[in-house]
């Protein structure tokens, strides 16, 4: 049966999706399904594959700009990758234009109301990976996405009202959301990230808080090193990391495995996680991933590190394994590396910093001001690979920036790291 779109009561008709990418795309397909008039407007041109998709789906578009054609439809919807200040969409709510970002929609056409959504700076993947293996053990059907790769609106087909969807949701996504709540909503940390988007901090917690700003009484709340300063209706859960009794994992694993938990149990108290193979779903490409040995050095790939303190997480798991190379770039947006310089200078385990790119000499300076001395800088990241010193046996990119000074995206930096090493 048809779902009809509904806003304060009036019913939409029209429809203008913005962005031509994943969910943007999914998004017109939902709508085009239920019988919406939709179109889409984009600043690029769309691939040709996109293409394809609006011409079958009969769905008119523009590109090269929002024309004022794109402010005629009762309704906005955009993806995460559109910052909530652009001038289009200041002229949006000016007009009084109501604006809904690709989860939000999601969540007024979803099924089911067993939503558990995780945010948080780091550990986000993995944490929602682990929630879904927990609840797939006991039997329950589980549809996986959100920021992690699957838009909300593509897993539409496949939930059910008895469904547990686990979304992994960004700060990017929170910027657009209206009625929006999980039935458990998690959140594991704030660190500075993405203040060249968020303005600073107090807007970047502002926005993680909204995660809950809609719950009702009978939600729940899991929170790791973070506090809630809003007023809240639900229940509230803290989280003892130490009660996580396994070896040889990091700290910051450990919450990650301690919070998964909680969630889990609050959906089904059966969950466990011995019933699980939890070292595998906590390995992941891109993320401490192991390279290959060369030379006596073992490599590992961490490109998924894009600000300073997902770079201390992955240097603390390396306590204890001889001297290491750390190898720093990319964009800083506008984080403070004060704290990652200030651990490597402190930790003797850490023996050489070499730093990439166009932003390494933010990197530099940073740890200048330490004092620490054992800096190399490239222009490219393959050309570090031949500047270890003899004396390491460890080479970890971990990079502490994002990747878009010389790469599409962190996965791109990871395979060109991880040919680097094959090509020795």
């Amino acid at each position: 049966m048809e779902q009809s779109l509904v806003l304060g009561g009036r019913s939409i008709n029209t429809v203008t999706v913005i962005g031509a990418g994943r969910s943007g795309l999914t998004a017109a397909k939902v709508l085009a399904k239920h019988g919406i008039s939709v179109f889409l407007s984009d600043e690029k041109e769309p691939s040709d594959q996109a293409k394809t998709v609006l011409n079958e789906l009969e769905i008119s578009f523009e590109i090269n700009g929002h024309t004022a054609r794109a402010l005629e439809s009762d309704l906005l919807v955009i993806s995460p990758g559109m910052d909530w200040q652009h001038p289009f969409l200041k002229q949006a709510r000016n007009s009084q234009k109501p604006i809904w970002g690709e989860l939000e929609l999601g969540f007024r056409l979803c099924p089911s109301q067993h939503i558990i959504a995780i945010t948080g700076t780091n550990g986000k993947s993995t944490t929602t990976r682990l929630i879904a293996a927990l609840l797939q053990t006991q039997g329950h059907h589980v549809a996986v996405g959100g920021n992690l790769g699957t838009p909300f609106c593509e897993l539409l087909e496949e939930i059910t009202p008895e469904t547990w969807v686990v979304l992994e949701v960004s700060s990017f996504q929170l910027e657009s959301v209206q009625n929006f709540h999980p039935y458990i909503g998690v959140w594991l940390n704030l660190t500075p990230d993405h203040l060249d988007r968020h303005q600073n901090m107090d807007q970047y917690r502002k926005l993680k808080q909204r995660l809950f700003a809609h719950q009702t009484p009978q939600d729940h709340a899991v929170l790791g090193e973070v506090t809630l300063d809003i007023d809240y209706s639900g229940r509230i859960h803290r989280i003892n990391p130490d009660e996580i009794k396994l070896d040889g994992i990091a700290q910051h694993q450990r919450q990650n495995l301690s919070v998964a938990l909680k969630a889990a149990q609050l959906a089904d108290p059966r969950c466990r996680l011995e019933d699980i193979d939890w070292k595998k779903v906590i390995q992941r490409p891109h993320c401490l991933e192991y390279v290959d040995t060369v030379n006596n050095i073992a490599f590992y790939n961490d490109s998924k590190a894009t600000n300073p303190e997902a770079t201390i997480a992955a240097l603390e798991s390396f306590k204890g394994q001889g001297p290491l190379c750390v190898l720093l770039g990319g964009e800083s947006k506008n984080t403070d590396p004060t704290n990652l310089a200030r651990y490597i200078a402190s930790h003797k385990h850490v023996a050489q910093v070499i730093t990439f790119g166009p932003f390494a000499g933010y990197w530099n300076n940073a740890l200048h001001q330490t004092g620490f001395e054992h800096i190399e800088s490239v222009v490219h990241l393959n050309e570090s690979l031949f500047r270890l010193n003899s004396q390491i046996r460890t080479c970890v990119l971990s990079p502490a920036g994002s990747s878009f000074d010389q790469f599409p995206n962190y996965q791109a930096r990871g395979d060109a790291f991880k040919q680097a090493v094959k090509s020795l």
